[in-house]
Formats: C-alpha cells, structure tokens, sequence
C-alpha cells in the first residue's frame, strides 16, 4: 500500500487529487477499510487486492476496473456504485446490498451472493459462471447477456 494514497484517501481531497492525477493507480493493496464511508469516491483502477472493505459504505462510489482480488466486503452496502469491468472472481458477496449497481462487464465468476440486493441493478454482459445467486433479489435487474452457465439460482426472484 502506498502510504500517501492512504492518507490521501482518508481526506476531503482525494477526488480532487483523482481529478488531477487519473493516471495514477492508487495502490490501497492490504488496507484496512472496515466500517469507512466511501460513498461518492473516484476508486477507478485502484488496487484494492486483499483489502478490508467489510461494513464499508460504497454507495454510489466509482470502482469501474479496480483490482478486489480476495478482498473483504461482507457487509458492504453499495447502492448505485459502480462496479464495471471489475474482477470479483470467487468473492463472498453475500446480504450486501448491490440496488441500482452498475456492473456491467464485470467478472463474478464462482462468486457467492446468497441473499445479496441487485433490485434495479444492471448486470448486463456480465460472466457469472459457477456462481450461487441462490435467494437474490434480481427485480429490475438488467440480464442482457449474462452467462449464467452453472449459476445456482434457488429461491432467486
């Protein structure tokens, strides 16, 4: 982790220092962000590879292409964020509420989301092979060219 993103992160000034700086890859690898709001944040491309992100608030954040490689976010409530082009692969998403996400394209291979909320959310092209969407909530949800092959779907609606 780089010790100035962090701190960076923690301030008021980090979207404006995202504004200034879009070419930079926050490097947040390993942080610990239980319980933080980081609602409305420019989390594009960042490196969030096994950081802590459980209780997290991440509405309406923008995390189109970061790296959640076995990062932590049960409990997360992300309504309205922006998860496009990520790789979620394999992660515990389940009881987190997704309403209104934009996840398009994303990677959700193998991912468990027992009882997660994608009410509204568009999931359209997304590759969830393999994954356990058993009791979601998918009303409204956007499925335009999702691959659901081995997707378990018990109790989903």
């Amino acid at each position: 982790m780089n010790p100035e993103h962090w701190k960076l992160l923690l301030s008021p000034d980090w979207n404006e220092w995202r504004r200034k700086n879009a070419n930079v890859t926050p490097d947040l690898t390993d942080a610990d962000l239980t319980g933080r709001d980081l609602s409305g944040q420019d989390l594009k491309r960042a490196d969030l590879t096994r950081a802590n992100l459980s209780r997290a608030n991440l509405a309406g954040t923008d995390l189109t292409r970061a790296v959640l490689r076995s990062a932590n976010l049960a409990g997360v409530s992300a309504p309205g964020a922006i998860f496009e082009h990520c790789d979620l692969d394999f992660l515990d998403l389940s009881r987190i509420f997704l309403t209104g996400a934009r996840m398009r394209s994303a990677s959700l291979q193998g991912c468990t989301f027992i009882e997660t909320n994608f009410a509204g959310a568009d999931l359209s092209m997304t590759r969830l092979e393999g994954s356990d969407l058993s009791r979601a909530n998918l009303a409204g949800a956007n499925l335009s060219d999702v691959n659901f092959r081995g997707v378990k779907t018990e109790g989903a609606q």
